[in-house]
């Protein structure tokens, strides 16, 4: 059995997720937004007036959704801790010696997202070093 998934603390308490799990750990690999998600079709039948009322309002929800979550987050543990019975463990911040030992698998999936080229691009455009040799 595993006792744990990836869900920001938001889902963790909304979703209940602590009747059926004690430990969170904090890895903070990740900050997810929820996407504004429209179809090209129907985003291209409105006028350029409301397309860009579209899209301000996008950027505006993108805006508040960030600034709740961070807003709440402490909040949001501490009730995990305090409420549920939660253990939240804060793992040792050494991110530089996680992305060697990360790297190390990457050559074992190369194929299954289309090529070191694909990874190389990703990475380029986070201003990081290209993927190592497979």
């Amino acid at each position: 059995m595993v006792d744990g998934q990836d869900t920001p603390y938001i889902t963790i308490d909304a979703m209940k997720f602590y009747e059926v799990q004690s430990h969170v750990t904090d890895s903070c690999y990740v900050f997810l937004l929820e996407p504004l998600i429209m179809g090209e079709g129907q985003f291209q039948s409105l006028d350029p007036e409301m397309q860009e009322a579209v899209l301000a309002a996008g950027q505006e929800a993108t805006e508040h959704s960030y600034d709740y979550l961070i807003e709440t987050e402490d909040a949001i543990k501490k009730k995990l801790v305090e409420e549920h019975g939660m253990t939240i463990t804060q793992p040792a911040n050494d991110e530089k010696a996680w992305i060697e030992q990360a790297t190390q698998v990457w050559p074992q999936f190369y194929d299954s997202i289309g090529g070191k080229e694909k990874l190389d691009e990703a990475l380029k455009t986070l201003g990081r070093e290209p993927a190592p040799a497979g």
